[in-house]
């Protein structure tokens, strides 16, 4: 049986501090050589997984797997300490 592993990452910058954001499209999202990588090369203070599952979880001490429905409901995208904490903020697209 074949699997298709689908993947997206991006990097956000808030307040001076970098963070790691990556899509996956698995139901038990787990720590990586390249999350792990990119951690260290780039200095990332926390790394956020995004998937279609349906609870938070840490994956490491910086890690942690953030449901989809996160991002609808506003949840913050990264927990911990209170400098973490930002929840995306969606503004509606203009009607041309």
């Amino acid at each position: 049986m074949a699997y298709l592993v689908v993947c997206h990452s991006d990097i956000l910058s808030h307040n001076g501090n970098m963070y790691g954001v990556e899509c996956k499209r698995t139901d038990a999202p787990r720590m990586t050589p390249s999350i792990r990588n990119a951690i260290e090369d780039l200095g990332l203070e926390r790394v956020a997984i995004i998937y279609p599952g349906q609870k938070r979880y840490p994956i490491s001490e910086r890690v942690d797997a953030v449901p989809l429905h996160a991002l609808e409901s506003r949840e913050n995208l990264f927990s911990g300490d209170s400098k973490y904490l930002f929840a995306p903020r969606f503004a509606p697209v203009p009607r041309q």
